[in-house]
């Protein structure tokens, strides 16, 4: 969770900055059923999220083609958010 504070710049608190810095800190990819099984709550509460993600420009939301079932796939690039949490400059995002 120490990590996680560094995301309240961004708007990021409690348990939606933690899984925001999992994500990152495990390649910056998840589905949106993780993210709502993580967090317990109704799938379009981390609709939202997912869309005030992209909406800051730090992550984009793909259908990847050729793989069926998993529905869209969430990737964060952002590289403020990574220096937020002392991930510094990754080269893959």
């Amino acid at each position: 969770m120490e990590r996680a504070e560094g995301l309240k710049p961004f708007g990021w608190r409690g348990r939606r900055a933690e899984w925001i810095a999992l994500a990152c800190f495990h390649g910056g990819v998840f589905t949106r059923a993780q993210w709502t099984s993580f967090l317990g709550c109704h799938h379009e509460k981390v609709g939202r999220a997912v869309r005030k993600l992209v909406g800051q420009g730090v992550a984009i939301e793909e259908k990847p083609p050729g793989i069926k079932g998993i529905g869209r796939i969430c990737r964060i690039h952002g590289r403020p958010i990574y220096k937020a949490l002392g991930l510094g400059d990754r080269r893959r995002r």
